[in-house]
Formats: C-alpha cells, sequence, structure tokens
C-alpha cells in the first residue's frame, strides 16, 4: 500500500507532464499541493475518489489565484473535514519583504485551510484518518500552532497520516527568511531548533517521520515535504522521487507493509 505526497508548485509550467505523472503512478493514496484551478479540473477527470479544499488564495493586482490540497485515492472516501487555519499577526518587515518580492511573484494570501478525509484502506479494520496541508512559510511558532490545530483536528482516530508541505527551515542557507516573516533572531541563527522542536510533538503524538534528514526541496537542502504515519504501521520502504517534473519539490513515498493490521 503506497502513499505518496507532493508540492506541484502553483506556477509549474509543465503541468501536462504532471498529470501523466499522476495517471502513470503508482499509489493507493496521493496528497497534492498547490494545485491550481484549472489542474484540479484535470484531475476530477480521473477514475478514483478525489476530494479537495483551499490550499491559499494568492492576491494579486490582476486578481485572485486560487490553488488547492487535493487528495486522490483509490478506495473510498468517507467523511471530510475542512477547517481553516488562522490568520497570523504579520510583522511590518515581512510586509516591506513581501512588496520588494512582488515584482519575483510574492503576493498576498488569505483563505488557507486544511483538509482531512477517512478512507477505507485495505487490511485496516477501521478507516484511516489521512490530512493533506500545507504550513505557513512564516516563522516558526506559527508552523508550531498550526500542526497543533492540525492535531486537533484529526481527533482520536488511531490510524493517522499527515501529508504536505511543512515549511520547515533548517538549512542556513535560508533560516534569515524566519527573521523576514517575524521570527527572532535566535530563529535564524539556531536553525536546527524547528527541526528539533517539531521531531519532538511528532513523537509525543505517535507519529513517524520516515524522510528524516532527507532532502526534498533542493534549493533549501531542507526536508519541507511530509508523510507522517501513527507508529504502529509497518513501513516496508520510504524515498524521495527524483524527477520534479516542473517543481521546485520532491515527491515522496512511503509504502506500507501488505499484511499491515
Amino acid at each position: 500500500m503506497r502513499i505518496v505526497s507532493w508540492n506541484i508548485y502553483f506556477r509549474n509550467k509543465d503541468l501536462d507532464r504532471v498529470f501523466q505523472f499522476v495517471e502513470t503512478l503508482p499509489y493507493d493514496v496521493l496528497c497534492l499541493q498547490e494545485v491550481p484551478e484549472d489542474f484540479l479540473l484535470r484531475l476530477r477527470k480521473l477514475p478514483y475518489h478525489l476530494c479537495w479544499s483551499v490550499d491559499v488564495d494568492r492576491l494579486f493586482k490582476k486578481g485572485t489565484v486560487r490553488n488547492y490540497l487535493v487528495i486522490i485515492s483509490k478506495h473510498p472516501i468517507g467523511e471530510k473535514k475542512i477547517f481553516r487555519f488562522d490568520v497570523p499577526h504579520i510583522p511590518r518587515r515581512a510586509k516591506v519583504l513581501r512588496r520588494s518580492l512582488q515584482p519575483l511573484g510574492w503576493s498576498k494570501i488569505q483563505g488557507r485551510t486544511a483538509l482531512i478525509a477517512d478512507i477505507t484502506l485495505p487490511r485496516y479494520g477501521a478507516p484511516v484518518r489521512v490530512a493533506c496541508l500545507h504550513l505557513l512559510l512564516a516563522h516558526p511558532s506559527v508552523r508550531f500552532a498550526e500542526f497543533e490545530k492540525v492535531m486537533t483536528h484529526m481527533g482520536g482516530s488511531s490510524e493517522k497520516i499527515l501529508c504536505g508541505d511543512f515549511n520547515i527551515v533548517e538549512s542556513p542557507k535560508v533560516s534569515v527568511v524566519n527573521w523576514a516573516h517575524g521570527g527572532t533572531l535566535l530563529d535564524t541563527l539556531l536553525w536546527k531548533r524547528e527541526r528539533a522542536e517539531l521531531e519532538r510533538r511528532f513523537a509525543r503524538y505517535r507519529l513517524v517521520n520516515p524522510h528524516l534528514n532527507q532532502i526534498t526541496h533542493p534549493f533549501s537542502r531542507s526536508q519541507l515535504d511530509h508523510i507522517l504515519l501513527s507508529g504502529h504501521m509497518k513501513i516496508k520502504t520510504s524515498g524521495v522521487m527524483e524527477d520534479p517534473t516542473g517543481s521546485d519539490h520532491l515527491p515522496i513515498f512511503v509504502e506500507l507493509e501488505s499484511n499491515a493490521s
């Protein structure tokens, strides 16, 4: 049983290849982030079970561009839950940064949600609760709060899988973005502590991160992308795929033992 997660990049210029990749990719559940609206319409034609929610609304001068979170499953999807993330305080320096980067395509954002679905996967006695999420590129305390909100909405289900782009900054190459988005100077200098703190939170919720120390975002040299699983779920193999197909993120996968129970 194979779980895949991928941020396809909302400005992806090779969506025909992306669609071919999704069509031919072996998976039981596929979670996608930053899906453009037109591409969602193409995905809905696949002969599988789909659900979706708003990843983010990007507010440009010429109008709003909406991206989606999408869960594609080859098994029935039951109950779905969508909830909004809180709008964090935006410090002045972050606003200045955003304005300075507008010529490069940065925008104001709003309307962010997370998506949770119960999926009937083979060999599990109860539906598996799957989350597709995209944590905010802000400072670490914002991501901590968003992760905790997701876990609150995941509820007491014993079978959990969380997929998505967590935007964890864990490289000195890009750690200044924590300060630029409102973090402290220590958030920039002690760039390893966000990863350490989130791994502690994963452990507290008995979640396993099989891609720890692997690079899923080549530019930042970081593991931005995650598939977290309940600790008792038996992992056969996991990895990072090589072909980004027009995205700045690499797809990741986890294959579970077929005799999991």
